[in-house]
């Protein structure tokens, strides 16, 4: 008897023998089979010899092995079966080989199987990288590679279950031992490890710490170490949302990572009951409550980050050159740089977010729970300012749009809108250009509903509709405030458009938000809404679109060829392009190929002919010729992040269309 598997994969086919030694499959370079797959776990399932024929074993893998469309734990195997693991695809060949008398041959020789690696990326048989092909920034950033490093030596220590999440992938259920090891894995997997769960305070709904840090491994519940270690995981992957879902035997918990609920893992409905428990106590929710709705608050504290690295002393001629004149002090700058300390990263701010008295970085979290089928499900929102941008040039807009931007925040008066759909970024914009008004000299008066972020040097004012706090009342009573600056949290309705341009008109700096897709699309919705042709043409003053989109992992992304389908569909941007990068995914990036993200922007400023233009009510190609040949729209901006490798085509695309 002969056996084989013919292994299929997306780059290809090979074929590996069997032989009368188990054959170990998964990610593991110790396996005799290594299959360079995320969804396949480090020891995801061994092929062994039985009797006359083979069985195939799962070893427990996270998301299962496949056997002809099902999901087997133990199966015999036969000739025509295929084995599916992620995108793999082995399908098994037994040919049984008669003797002239009439009695089978002997079987396959009892050799051990030697590593076969089919397609594995970085090893020989792996198809070549594009031609003129960037090579990815973990190549050439030591930071990157010493964070791949982390990664493979954790793989190395860690237990036999991987870590593959990625949207839709069933998470382990097991008991709560397994569940903790789960999240430890994620969370290890992560950067940024600068604390542990056990330096993490919790704090109730009056900023009373409940949970003090402790040491986790004696003396903590394991509801309480639950709760550490998927804050933990939220720090360290810049999550927003954490949900709790009850479901017929268990709880799921997901996260919301970069826009996308992940899978994390699930537990026993005793753990999740406590889980919610404690949360309620933190946020002095009544706990006998599980049918009605209920809506809460608490805080979590831990070490400020390390400081950064001081830049070199220079030596020499070069420090000759910080004498005399040149260490004179300079004339004020412009408003773009009036930050201090070290620029951060494309849309991540150097500063850590509020700090407590204490020095400690503070994060805040609201809590929502709603009664549903089999349970009170459970959502945590994190406001964690740390990883959003905190001033203007942390926006990392085009120079000469910054620049731009930068002047008007200077002026005294004028419509600042900020457009785009709902979850795309603007109040963050609002929050960083409102930082770079200069407080100390302005009277900064903003209304939200509600508000969710504290400003410092500003009065911020909720919306309560109940009492007759509306947008439009409370606008009218702070124009009696001798503001400076005002902030509306959304022009909606016809009254709140008017009082905005109106304050703008009258010496009043004006920020807001508004619902539209472009920048053009921003004037005919305030038309729309009733405003009289003269107040938008006078009033508005600068308008920005932006959308939010995934930047791709710097540990695991690859390039790939741009076709000529790729490079039409990028415009301008992809004219000389010739690879473009995909996602992978790794541990750094829980398995999504996705770390972080960021904005991109259309900008539109008012000029004399578009004035002229907005009081005959144009159309929108009419808009965009005003502004000229250098008019980049939305599009544009993203696919130049695709030329610049920082995301992928697919992303822009599903951030704004094709």
């Amino acid at each position: 008897m002969q056996a084989f598997l013919r292994v299929k994969s997306p780059l290809g086919e090979k074929s590996v023998k069997l032989t009368t030694q188990p054959l170990t499959i998964g990610r593991h370079d110790s396996n005799a089979l290594i299959l360079d797959e995320s969804q396949a776990s480090r020891f995801h399932c061994v092929i062994e010899r039985d009797g006359d024929g083979y069985i195939i074993r799962d070893l427990q893998s996270r998301n299962g092995t496949g056997l002809n469309g099902q999901r087997v734990m133990n199966a015999r195997l036969n000739s025509g079966d295929v084995i599916t693991i992620g995108e793999f695809a082995l399908t098994v060949i037994i040919r049984l080989d008669v003797s002239p008398t009439g009695a089978m041959a002997p079987s396959a020789s009892a050799a051990p199987h030697q590593p076969f690696v089919p397609f594995k990326r970085g090893v020989p048989g792996t198809p070549p990288p594009p031609a003129g092909a960037p090579e990815p920034e973990a190549l050439d950033n030591p930071e990157v590679l010493d964070e791949m490093e982390e990664i493979d030596d954790l793989e190395v220590v860690d237990d036999d279950q991987p870590i593959s999440l990625a949207p839709g992938v069933a998470p382990i259920l097991g008991d709560t031992t397994t569940a903790m090891k789960v999240l430890r894995r994620a969370a290890d997997a992560l950067l940024d490890k600068y604390f542990e769960p056990d330096q993490i305070t919790l704090l109730n709904a009056r900023g009373k710490p409940l949970h003090e840090s402790r040491g986790t491994q004696s003396g903590s519940g394991e509801a309480d170490l639950l709760l550490r270690l998927a804050l933990l995981i939220c720090f360290r992957s810049h999550a927003t949302d954490v949900h709790l879902e009850p479901r017929v035997d268990d709880f799921l918990l997901r996260i919301r990572m970069d826009g996308n609920l992940l899978d994390i893992v699930s537990f026993n409905q005793e753990l999740g009951v406590r889980l919610t428990a404690l949360v309620k106590i933190l946020c002095e929710l009544d706990t006998t409550q599980r049918s009605v709705v209920q809506e809460g608050h608490f805080a979590a504290s831990t070490p400020p980050p390390p400081p950064p690295p001081l830049p070199p002393v220079k030596k020499g001629l070069a420090a000759l050159k910080l004498g005399g004149a040149a260490n004179a002090p300079k004339a004020s700058a412009p408003l773009l740089r009036q930050r201090s300390g070290p620029k951060s990263a494309p849309g991540v701010s150097a500063s850590m977010g509020p700090k407590s008295p204490d020095g400690q970085r503070r994060v805040d979290y609201r809590v929502s729970f709603v009664p549903s089928l089999h349970g009170q499900k459970m959502v945590i929102r994190v406001f964690d300012t740390a990883h959003g941008p905190q001033l203007l040039e942390d926006l990392d807009l085009p120079e000469t749009v910054a620049m731009e931007v930068s002047e008007q925040l200077s002026r005294d008066a004028g419509l600042i809108l900020v457009c785009g759909p709902t979850g795309s970024g603007k109040t963050t914009t609002l929050y960083s250009l409102l930082r770079s008004c200069g407080a100390s000299f302005r009277n900064i008066i903003t209304i939200e509903d509600p508000v969710e972020v504290q400003i410092a040097g500003t009065t911020q004012l909720p919306v309560d509709d109940a009492n007759g706090k509306s947008f439009a009342a409370l606008l009218r009573s702070v124009l009696r405030q001798d503001p400076d600056v005002i902030m509306v949290g959304e022009i909606r309705d016809p009254e709140t458009a008017r009082i905005a341009l109106q304050a703008a008109m009258t010496g009043h700096l004006v920020f807001s938000t508004i619902h539209t897709r472009d920048t053009a699309g921003t004037i005919f919705r305030l038309l729309d809404l009733g405003v009289e042709p003269y107040m938008v043409s006078q009033g508005l003053h600068l308008v920005l679109a932006q959308r939010l989109v995934r930047t791709l992992c710097k540990a695991c992304k690859r390039a790939v060829p741009a076709t000529d389908d790729d490079r039409t569909r990028m415009g301008r941007a992809g004219a000389n392009v010739t690879a473009i990068y995909a996602p992978v995914g790794c541990p750094k990036c829980l398995g999504t190929g996705f770390y972080s993200r960021r904005a991109f922007f259309e900008f539109m400023s008012t000029n004399d002919q578009l004035r002229e233009l907005i009081m005959r009510k144009p159309s929108v190609s009419e808009i965009q010729l005003v502004q000229g040949e250098d008019f980049a729209r939305l599009s544009d901006h993203g696919y130049q992040l695709v030329a610049e490798g920082l995301t992928s085509l697919d992303e822009v695309e599903r951030a704004v269309g094709r």
